[in-house]
């Protein structure tokens, strides 16, 4: 008989192998489990044949693959006609698990009294496909020829014939005929049921497959790629939580990445196994001598696949793709231009041997494990990645000038190829003339804008800029880049006042018609600056932001006039003037409404929070339904806008005491954000929700501090130190834990650092300071000593101009009949209530009815006092507030 390639006809050779097996059999039979031995027993004393059958065992770890099972032993258990199944995906996915998975469960024993499992991973060819079964049925040559192999087949009753790695000899075009026409002749066996595995998405040909196909295996899910990490390392100490999240995210949920990085990492621990990975790659995961513990072989396997050999462009697009985290589609590839001859075969290719694969966008994609790979041993060219460089290049260019008129889905779509544009940026550092790096220079630049606004955080690639500058030498690159770390944030320099003096200096001498728009935004960012944080100095603000102004006037540019404008509301708002707010805001809304600009929606958002600061909610939620339509029609909705815009709404249902409500905004916020989206607002989003935990009343102290420290986070890693609202926040849990002393010592501290620059922060410390329901000062302290804070609030909400704080200070003011009169007092809660309940301010209403009953209880009006508690309490309730509507209970009891 003739044997196919790579199998030796040297008789001697062949006994030894037979001799070989014969031990190794042995040895297999001594090792097996009582069941497995029963079965190769039987199989033994069966005598209609010589054969035997050699079983691997059921895999011991094994999750995720409950539902594929389930609908195998429900197709192979059926009564009808024998199954005839191919499990396909990509190599590494678990189908050779899933199959001996199935092949052994109790059910499937139970009807298939034969269960043969035959690895096809050495035969390249019908006739060493023909081998490997016929030496898996007996010794003897005879037994490999199709003849007999069918014979066997059909005389061995009911019988379940795996064929595991079916794509090696199928794949083989010059046999692959011949292999589909014996396959073909095994299923129709009629007590025959075959399982085949295979590498890729396509099936044999000749054969009648059991429907509905089984689809292709996809990466496990979380739950059980964590489940089957830690069934082989131990749990994560303290402190590497994080690197087994990023461990897992690098296997990208493939299982044999996540057999073999668990193994490692229980040995070596997970944060020395992610150290290993960072410098390794693949090769960590390739000490193996085979496919199943070797990651590199598996996809080496692939890649040598006779069907990707007859594309040799497919080669070429696995390489591109192999820097596109995001995946791609073809329509992309072909607008961009890339020299990939018939792209679409190419893809299909790919996707028929499971390197790659279509997601449910039509998006071409590898896993991450192949995509490493493929990075190290067969990089792109640049004559493939400059086109594609350069076409996300443009859509960044065009998303930048579009930004601010409606660009259609141009912003969502950009959001979702960020970690392309990004890898392929960096790529073209390392890969590409030194001519290209101004040019990727300025689009890092706008995919730092861009990321940003669409809560995707900060790009790494901004931290390649210095050393960008310095390599090119590129002064417009520097006072551009320049521009970007002014804002708050890590890149602010140590000395952001010398920077600015020296940019004031260079646009100075370097203005021309040319770069008018970087002077106008650097300007406006130096506006900026002054006008929050640290480095607050409002004087200096309005100076740079008129300067600004006056050039975009200038030079006739609508877009800088809005974004001065802007800055302006900015100013206001920062300096906690919301009345001067309020006509600045208009004239930007008729400036961008004029131009039919979207730009304008900031304006609407401005004016909505200063319409809130002076009691006007139904005006300011007017406001927030027009933004949101602007958003809406600029593309921008899932954007950092959308946040200003919620946390208007959010700040809207604080003023009116509806807690719950403002809660439900801030849970809403935080699910766009996190340390890594839009970290500063993450960590302001927490310290917000924190407050509103304490208000309510209803969360225990420790999940509160942990919010806080969570924030504090955040903010350090920003070089951002004791934040206002955080140390004010800080000062609440304090007096939430009934630690008095702190509370009293840090809201002094926390007024006294903000009283001139956060005036807003100041009056937050003396609402409370003032308030002598919170007993700050002790059971011994006399009421002259807290009746001050309230006289000194009142005074700041008048300068303030803050209709609201002045009524909390008058509430404040009239919880001290002793001092000022019951009568004065009386008037006093009446007044407030009266307003408050004319603007619709819950809590307001609470505390005034409240103190009402509290004074006619001390006049015996008893009757009139309980209406006013039960009044008290049903809007305790409304507000949400569970320790108030205990006091009221308390007072009704």
């Amino acid at each position: 008989m003739q044997y196919g390639v790579g199998l030796s006809t040297d008789l001697a050779g062949l006994n030894a192998d037979i001799e070989q097996q014969h031990e190794e059999l042995l040895e297999l039979i001594s090792s097996q489990s009582d069941e497995d031995s029963g079965s190769i027993h039987r199989s033994f004393l069966n005598g209609s044949s010589n054969s035997f059958v050699m079983l691997p065992p059921s895999p011991k770890i094994f999750h995720g693959r409950e539902a594929e099972l389930k609908t195998l032993l429900t197709t192979l258990l059926a009564p009808s006609e024998p199954a005839h199944v191919a499990i396909l995906g990509p190599g590494g996915m678990g189908k050779t698990a899933l199959a001996l998975a199935t092949v052994h469960h109790p059910d499937v024993m139970a009807k298939y009294l034969e269960r043969h499992f035959i690895s096809c991973e050495s035969a390249t060819s019908y006739a060493e496909l023909l081998v490997s079964i016929g030496l898996h049925l007996g010794p003897e040559p005879s037994w490999q020829s199709p003849k007999a192999i069918l014979n066997y087949f059909g005389a061995c009753g009911p019988c379940l014939l795996v064929l595991d790695n079916f794509e090696t000899p199928w794949e083989a075009s010059e046999s692959r005929s011949e292999v589909e026409e014996f396959i073909g002749q095994l299923s129709g066996i009629p007590t025959l049921a075959l399982l085949l595995t295979m590498r890729g998405v396509e099936r044999p040909g000749k054969v009648k497959w059991t429907r509905p196909f089984m689809s292709p295996l996809d990466p496990l899910s979380s739950t059980a790629s964590r489940q089957i990490f830690l069934d082989i390392a131990d749990e994560p100490d303290d402190g590497e939580d994080a690197a087994l999240d990023d461990l897992l995210d690098l296997s990208d949920r493939l299982p044999l990445a996540i057999a073999l990085m668990a193994n490692i990492a229980s040995f070596e621990g997970y944060l020395a196994t992610l150290s290993r990975w960072q410098v390794e790659n693949t090769a960590l995961l390739s000490d193996g001598h085979d496919k199943r513990s070797n990651l590199e072989k598996s996809i080496t396997l692939s890649l040598n696949s006779p069907r990707l050999a007859s594309s040799p462009n497919a080669i070429n697009l696995l390489a591109l793709i192999s820097l596109l985290p995001d995946g791609i589609r073809v329509e992309d590839l072909v607008a961009s231009t890339v020299p990939i001859p018939d792209v679409r075969q190419a893809q299909w290719r790919l996707v028929g041997t499971s390197l790659a694969y279509v997601d449910v966008s039509g998006r071409l994609k590898a896993l991450s494990p192949i995509r490493e790979y493929i990075r190290r041993t067969h990089a792109p060219a640049p004559q493939f990645t400059t086109p594609l460089r350069t076409y996300f290049q443009n859509l960044l260019a065009l998303w930048k000038a579009k930004r601010h008129i409606h660009s259609g889905n141009l912003g969502p779509e950009l959001a979702s190829y960020v970690g392309n544009i990004t890898e392929l940026l960096r790529y073209g550092l390392s890969a590409e003339q030194e001519s290209s790096w101004v040019e990727i220079g300025d689009s890092i630049l706008v995919l730092h804008d861009f990321s940003r606004t669409m809560l995707k955080g900060d790009t790494q690639l901004i931290n390649k800029l210095p050393e960008l500058i310095n390599d090119t030498g590129d002064s417009g690159l520097r006072w551009r880049y320049a521009t970007r770390c002014l804002r708050p944030g890590p890149l602010l320099p140590t000395d952001p006042d010398a920077l600015i003096e020296e940019g004031v200096q260079y646009y100075g001498t370097h203005m021309t018609r040319s770069n008018i728009d970087e002077v106008i935004a650097f300007y406006d960012c130096v506006a900026r600056h002054y006008s929050n944080g640290l480095h607050k100095d409002l004087s200096r603000a309005t100076e740079f932001n008129a300067l600004t102004l006056d050039l975009a006037r200038e030079h006739g540019e609508t877009v800088h006039q809005l974004k001065a404008l802007a800055t302006k509301c900015y100013i206001a708002q920062t300096s906690d003037a919301p009345r001067r707010l309020i006509p600045v805001a208009r004239e930007g809304r008729k400036l961008g409404g004029l131009a039919s600009n979207p730009e304008a929606w900031e304006f609407y958002w401005t004016e909505a929070w200063a319409l809130s600061c002076i009691g006007d909610f139904r005006g300011a939620q007017d406001l927030c339904m027009e933004a949101h339509e602007w958003l809406v029609s600029a593309g921008l909705e899932t954007t950092d806008r959308r946040l200003f815009l919620l946390d208007v709404e959010a700040d809207i249902h604080l003023q009116k005491g509806e807690y719950s409500e403002a809660r439900t905004v801030y849970a809403e916020m935080l699910k766009r954000t996190s340390p890594q989206r839009s970290p500063i607002y993450h960590g302001y989003l927490l310290t917000s929700a924190a407050r509103v935990d304490m208000v309510m009343g209803s969360v225990s102290v420790n999940d509160v501090s942990a919010k806080l420290e969570t924030a504090q986070t955040v903010f350090t890693a920003y070089r951002m130190h004791q934040i206002p609202i955080t140390v004010c926040a800080m000062a609440e849990l304090a007096l939430y834990r009934d630690d008095l002393d702190t509370a009293r010592s840090l809201l002094v501290k926390c007024l006294t650092a903000n009283r001139r620059l956060f005036p807003l922060v100041a009056s937050d410390c003396l609402a409370i300071l003032g308030d002598s329901r919170k007993n700050l000062h002790g059971g011994n302290s006399s009421t002259g000593d807290v009746f001050p804070w309230s006289i000194v609030f009142l005074a700041l909400a008048r300068k303030m101009q803050d209709p609201i704080r002045t009524l909390h200070a008058l509430r404040r003011i009239a919880d001290y009949p002793t001092i000022v009169g019951e009568d004065t007092a009386l008037v006093l809660f009446r007044v407030v209530c009266d307003v408050g309940a004319e603007m619709g301010i819950h809590h307001l209403q609470a505390e005034c009815m409240l103190g009402i009953g509290d004074i006619l209880t001390q006049r015996g009006d008893v009757d009139e006092a309980r209406k006013m508690w039960e009044g008290a309490r049903s809007r305790f309730v409304r507000c949400s507030r569970s320790r108030d509507v205990l006091q009221v209970d308390a007072r009704l009891s």
